[in-house]
């Protein structure tokens, strides 16, 4: 998916030929829901017993 972001955006800077890249990739795992979690003590809860396979976030 990086790849397929970084061929469709231009990130060269024309006027000094700098290339900025914005986007490092961050391996890990990610906890799915049905629900938005808006509360961090609920969002530490359904992330605790995940924390041995080190997940690194989470989506809806």
């Amino acid at each position: 998916m990086l790849s397929r972001l970084k061929a469709n955006i231009d990130l060269e800077d024309k006027t000094n030929s700098i290339f900025d890249n914005r986007f490092s990739t961050v391996l890990g795992n990610m906890v799915t829901g049905e629900f938005v979690v808006d509360s961090v003590d609920f969002r530490n809860m359904i992330f605790s017993p995940f924390e041995p396979f080190g997940i690194i976030g989470g989506e809806m």
